[in-house]
């Protein structure tokens, strides 16, 4: 992920350690990643205290960002973590604010999203500096 998707999609770096950011892939409005830059940590019990402060200060950022921006679009505030650890590529947190429904062309793996990434981009970073 970080060598895939475009440097302008990211939000913010914490310390080099932990970076917010937007994917070039985003199956709903407002999606976004906090990667640990380190792939070889694949687990919370892997990282650093400095990490782990980097780490909820990005949840903490990404979540009041939502909490100010779903009202915006007219939904309730409502999201999903979705922790991947594991050994395969490090670890990432999948934050999935509820800004549409699921359609037809979902349950088949083909996601259509009302919003751009650099859209999205833009929210985020207006709301986080």
């Amino acid at each position: 992920m970080l060598t895939q998707n475009p440097k302008n999609l990211t939000i913010k770096t914490y310390n080099k350690g932990i970076i917010l950011l937007v994917p070039y892939f985003m199956k709903r409005p407002l999606d976004a990643l906090i990667i640990v830059a380190d792939i070889s940590k694949s687990y919370i019990h892997d990282l650093t205290q400095e990490e782990l402060f980097c780490l909820g200060e990005a949840l903490h950022d990404v979540t009041n960002a939502i909490i100010e921006l779903m009202p915006g679009l007219g939904r309730e505030i409502a999201y999903n973590l979705v922790f991947h650890t594991g050994e395969i590529g490090g670890m990432y947190i999948e934050v999935l604010p509820y800004t549409q429904e699921i359609g037809g062309y979902e349950h088949l793996g083909i996601y259509l999203c009302q919003g751009t990434s650099e859209s999205t981009v833009g929210f985020y970073k207006e709301l986080i500096q």
